[in-house]
């Protein structure tokens, strides 16, 4: 694996992601929510969650896409009794690395808009968290898979995602909705309402 084009491949996604923020500070600004570049065969993989302190239960939505900006897949969880914030944000960041092709060997990015916890991901600060177990997994996968990187995108660029937390929160109580794994993954057909969401998150202007 060429390590240096991988690096500068997530180089040029946080000079993205930091014009993105620069807009986002100006006010009256038009912000423009635009997928980071990605190289040919590259994936971006965005995730959120959704805590329903009620009803003992949390939500993981991920939405994979290409270096086009075509989705690849997506998918919803359902987390019983994970009420924790901090919690829910890890295991969203730790669904997206396992539920991409560990085996391949292209670059894929992992988005969270939960700074605090992709900072702990990254070694940028200290965990004292409750999510410690799960963030320990995240860096234990990194460890083992140098092509995968996890960084910061502000909410404003992953709409889609928590659109889909949401919705594993309002329809995990429908049987037919969810695997034994409450889970729900949609690859080949996709449903109108997210196919929309994505068309309105991302601006495909590649290259």
């Amino acid at each position: 694996m060429d390590n240096g084009g991988t690096n500068g491949f997530f180089q040029d996604c946080l000079e993205i992601l930091y014009v993105n923020i620069l807009k986002e500070s100006v006010p009256g600004a038009s912000v423009a929510v635009a997928m980071a570049r990605l190289p040919a065969s590259g994936c971006k993989v965005n995730v959120d969650d959704a805590v329903d302190v009620f009803g003992s239960v949390s939500s993981v939505g991920t939405v994979a896409r290409n270096d086009s900006g075509n989705l690849l897949w997506a998918t919803a969880k359902i987390f019983r009794g994970c009420v924790n914030v901090e919690v829910a944000e890890a295991l969203a960041i730790l669904e997206g690395l396992k539920l991409t092709d560990s085996d391949s060997k292209c670059p894929v990015l992992v988005e969270s808009n939960a700074l605090n916890v992709v900072n702990i991901c990254r070694g940028l600060s200290i965990s004292r968290t409750e999510a410690d177990n799960v963030v320990q997994d995240i860096k234990d996968f990194l460890d083992n898979h140098g092509n995968f990187e996890v960084q910061f995108a502000p909410r404003n660029c992953n709409k889609a995602t928590h659109e889909v937390a949401k919705w594993a929160l309002s329809g995990f109580r429908s049987v037919d909705s969810f695997d034994v794994n409450n889970s729900v993954l949609w690859s080949s057909f996709f449903p109108g309402w997210l196919c929309t969401l994505i068309k309105d998150d991302v601006v495909s202007t590649f290259a």
